[in-house]
C-alpha cells in the first residue's frame, strides 16, 4: 500500500466527517430556531387568549351593568306611577331595591376598572366616560322627586356602555384576526 492511497482514504474520511459535522450542526441550529419560534408563538397565543378572556369578562360585566340600569329605569318609572297613586309603602320597597342595584353597579364598575387598567391605557378614555356616567347614577341621591333626572342618568350610562362595548369589540376582532 502506498502513501497516496492511504492519504486519499484519510482525506476522503475527513471530508465525510467534516461534511457530516457541519450538516448536523446546521440541523441542530435550525431545530433550535424552530423550537424557539414555536415557544414564542405559544406565548403570544397564550397572551392573546388571556387578553380575549379579559375583554369577554369586561363585556359580560358591561352587559350585567346595563341590565342593572334597565331594572333601575323600570323602578324609577314605577316610582313615577306610585307618586301619582300616592303609594308610599311601595315606594320605600322600590327605593330599597334601587339601593341594592346601585351597590351592584358600583361593584361591577370596580371589577371592570381592575381589568381595564391591565390594558395599559388602551380603553381608559372609553372606560372613564362610562365610569363617570355610572358614578352619576351611584352617587346621585335616590329620591322620589328626582326620578326623572335618575332616568336621564341611566340613559347616559347605557349610551356610554354602547360606546365602550364597541371599542372592546373592535379590540376583540383585531385579536382574533391575528390568529
Amino acid at each position: 500500500m502506498d502513501w497516496n492511497t492511504l492519504l486519499a482514504v484519510v482525506l476522503g474520511g475527513l471530508i465525510g466527517i467534516v461534511t457530516n459535522y457541519f450538516s448536523n450542526r446546521y440541523q441542530l441550529l435550525r431545530w433550535r430556531e424552530e423550537r424557539d419560534e414555536q415557544r414564542r408563538e405559544a406565548k403570544i397565543q397564550a397572551k392573546e387568549k388571556w387578553i380575549e378572556r379579559d375583554i369577554l369578562s369586561i363585556m359580560e360585566s358591561l352587559e350585567n351593568t346595563v341590565c342593572i340600569h334597565r331594572k333601575a329605569r323600570l323602578l324609577f318609572e314605577q316610582i313615577e306611577d306610585d307618586k301619582e297613586k300616592k303609594k308610599e309603602d311601595l315606594t320605600k320597597t322600590i327605593l330599597t331595591k334601587l339601593t341594592e342595584l346601585r351597590h351592584e353597579a358600583a361593584r361591577l364598575n370596580d371589577y371592570m376598572a381592575i381589568l381595564v387598567k391591565s390594558f395599559e391605557g388602551e380603553f381608559d378614555i372609553y372606560f372613564s366616560d362610562f365610569s363617570k356616567a355610572i358614578l352619576g347614577f351611584v352617587i346621585s341621591p335616590v329620591s322620589i322627586d328626582k326620578s326623572f333626572k335618575n332616568i336621564k342618568n341611566i340613559n347616559i350610562v347605557i349610551e356610554k356602555a354602547g360606546i365602550f362595548q364597541r371599542a372592546l369589540r373592535e379590540k376583540l376582532i383585531t385579536i382574533r384576526d391575528t390568529d
